[in-house]
């Protein structure tokens, strides 16, 4: 069954395959890599343009002893991870206070085109409307019974 430190050594062989685009224990067959993964070092170099930190820290997954491994809270407590996830958070946030302004831009854009619909439809009501229907009764009294059949 794995284990946490099973799964860091994992996460180092990738690390490392990524970093450094080549297997920390390349060898021509399965036999040969197995025995170096139990018995020695990484073959394979990391490149020097990786901080020290990132290298050590990398190789120190790949520990023979899983006592000597990182755990995944001194992993997620290394000062780099810390700052990444930190912006990842402010990006996270000003991602949503972008959407959230947007929004309410969209909800006051929306009631101002209601009020706008409102006083049309209000301007309009008062020349056709049943105002409008009251006056023309009054000086045609009777157009009341078409009024009535047909309110347009």
């Amino acid at each position: 069954m794995p284990t946490d430190k099973k799964d860091l050594w994992d996460f180092g062989i990738i690390m490392f395959q990524l970093l450094a685009l080549s297997h920390p224990f390349a060898s021509e067959s399965d036999e040969i890599m197995a025995d170096l993964i139990l018995k020695s070092e990484p073959v394979a170099s990391m490149p020097i343009l990786l901080s020290y930190k990132l290298r050590s820290t990398i190789l120190s997954l790949l520990d023979k002893d899983p006592e000597k491994r990182p755990t995944t809270t001194e992993l997620m407590d290394l000062p780099e991870v810390r700052r990444r996830r930190t912006e990842q958070l402010l990006q996270k946030m000003k991602i949503e206070d972008q959407l959230k302004n947007e929004k309410e831009k969209e909800i006051q854009q929306k009631k101002e085109q209601e009020q706008k619909e409102k006083e049309r439809k209000l301007k309009s009501g008062l020349t056709r409307g049943p105002y409008y229907q009251l006056q023309f009764f009054c000086y045609f009294p009777n157009s009341f019974i078409i009024n009535l059949r047909d309110p347009s």
